[in-house]
């Protein structure tokens, strides 16, 4: 039920067994059927969470106490988990006139519970976070999420997706897989918006580590580039107006926005045919460092060089400029010289910019 997957912290109960709601992915297939299928865990996939299958609620009818406080939870019960009590109470014996509202069930074991629809990735104190869905942020840019990351070093792939490689063949594993996206956006458990969206991942990068690490630190680099691209335009460029009580900076935002649909573009373009052609990883990382140098040059020129020709807003676009370049050059110089500790050291950037996202609509900052 909706009510229930969405629950936020509010109307005197607790949050939904995920607290604040995350970000829920669903593997797609072109019929029902097959969707329930490819999103269907048997009790050895779920390990190592107990299946549960006798203490659901359309079975045994467990009675839900206000605030009872659980620490554990078998995978049925988390899928309906239960942090109301609601009871529709109507007015003539059929129109519904009103609704009973109390709390339910309060669950605490956050550790233990790893929802097979929602991807996580590994916070700076080892913790495991889920990502959570914010305004205007699309689906592709957590995309590092939701590959196959065989230690769980950096990230953990909703298990859903992880489970594929036991329903299909190497050989008969669909080209493409389609992954939609679902999540509710709250601020101080008030719901805020909804979003949804959809992508198209080729099989190489949701069963293979090599292909997926190679990805994940394109993406990885688009990130970081465009957290020093917005932070540093912000700090010397986009002054608000005088008056203006916003925070949003224009033209910062201007940046931001061009540089990722160009990324975008290459990156699901160009970036990933090479991946599938599997181009030797130096070749790859030396074009990929290419050509968003080249993508930065072209935000540069179109939108930070418009902010205003006379004298100080020039030295001001100068001053973002520099600092741009050198977060440019030590981003690339890690990417290029990647080798065993190096490469965990860039996976820390994915740690970085999700700890530091605000959620709520804010920027991931991209400060580590």
């Amino acid at each position: 039920p909706a009510n229930y997957l969405f629950c936020v912290a509010g109307t005197a109960g607790p949050s939904s067994v995920n607290n604040t709601p995350p970000l829920y992915t669903v593997v797609m297939a072109n019929d029902l059927f097959h969707t329930i299928v490819l999103n269907m865990l048997s009790e050895a996939e779920a390990k190592p969470l107990d299946f549960g299958a006798g203490n659901v609620p359309w079975r045994v009818f467990p009675p839900v106490l206000p605030h009872e406080k659980k620490a554990d939870v078998s995978l049925l019960e988390g899928l309906t988990w239960m942090p109301r009590r609601i009871t529709l109470i109507p007015s003539d014996g059929q129109t519904v006139s009103s609704v009973y509202c109390q709390a339910g069930l309060d669950f605490k074991g956050n550790e233990r519970w790893n929802d097979p629809h929602v991807p996580r990735y590994r916070k700076k104190d080892g913790a495991y976070g889920t990502v959570k869905p914010e305004t205007g942020r699309l689906l592709w840019r957590d995309v590092g999420t939701l590959l196959y990351d065989h230690d769980s070093s950096a990230v953990r792939q909703p298990q859903v997706l992880r489970c594929i490689t036991n329903i299909y063949d190497d050989d008969e594993t669909p080209p493409w897989i389609v992954i939609r996206a679902a999540g509710l956006m709250t601020n101080q458990a008030a719901y805020a918006n909804w979003c949804e969206d959809e992508l198209a991942l080729p099989r190489e990068l949701i069963r293979l580590q090599d292909q997926a690490e190679l990805f994940r630190s394109d993406v990885n680099m688009v990130e970081a580039l465009q957290a020093h691209l917005f932070s540093n335009v912000q700090k010397y460029v986009d002054k608000p107006r005088a008056g203006s009580v916003t925070k949003e900076h224009e033209i910062a935002v201007q940046c931001q926005q061009d540089f990722l649909q160009a990324a975008h573009d290459y990156l699901f373009g160009a970036a990933l045919d090479e991946i599938i052609r599997r181009t030797p990883e130096k070749d790859h990382a030396d074009h990929v460092c290419d050509r968003l140098k080249a993508l930065l040059q072209d935000t540069i020129r179109r939108v930070l060089r418009t902010a205003g020709s006379d004298a100080k807003a020039m030295m001001q676009q100068m001053e973002a400029e520099r600092w741009i370049w050198a977060a440019y050059e030590k981003i690339t110089n890690e990417r290029k010289t990647q080798n065993g500790k190096e490469k965990k050291n860039f996976k820390h950037i994915l740690s970085c910019l999700h700890g530091n996202n605000m959620h709520g609509g804010n920027e991931r900052t991209g400060k580590c």
